[in-house]
C-alpha cells in the first residue's frame, strides 16, 4: 500500500485504472447450447459461478476501500456487471449479450 500511495500522490495529473478479478467460467459450450439463439438460456451451457462463495470477494473490497481515498484512480470490478444477485453468468443479464465465448476471454 506505501508503495502505491507515493504513486498516486505523486502523480496526481495522472488517472490510474484497476480491475477487480473477473470471474472465469472454465465449463466449454456444449454443441447443442442454445446461447447463441438465446442468451437468456444460457444456464443450460454453463454452470455459474457462485460470487457470494468466490475467495476473491473478500479482496477485491480491501483493494477497494484502499483505492477510494486517491480521486485520481478508478476502480472497475467486472462482477457488478456479470453477478449482479450473486450468481456469475457469462452474459450480460441487462442486454442478454454474450461477454464471455471461453473460460478466459472477456469479450
Amino acid at each position: 500500500e506505501k508503495g502505491l500511495r507515493e504513486i498516486f500522490t505523486t502523480y496526481r495529473n495522472k488517472t490510474f485504472v484497476f480491475l477487480g478479478t473477473i470471474p472465469t467460467f472454465y465449463h466449454t459450450l456444449r454443441s447443442d447450447c442454445p446461447l447463441f439463439e438465446d442468451p437468456t438460456r444460457a444456464d443450460t451451457c454453463w454452470k455459474p459461478h457462485l460470487w457470494s462463495a468466490s475467495p476473491v470477494r473478500p479482496v477485491n473490497r480491501r483493494i477497494y476501500k484502499f483505492l477510494r481515498q486517491f480521486s485520481n484512480v478508478r476502480y472497475w470490478d467486472a462482477h457488478e456487471l456479470l453477478c449482479p444477485n450473486g450468481s456469475c453468468k457469462p452474459y450480460s443479464v441487462y442486454t442478454k449479450h454474450k461477454l464471455y465465448i471461453d473460460a478466459s476471454h472477456f469479450s
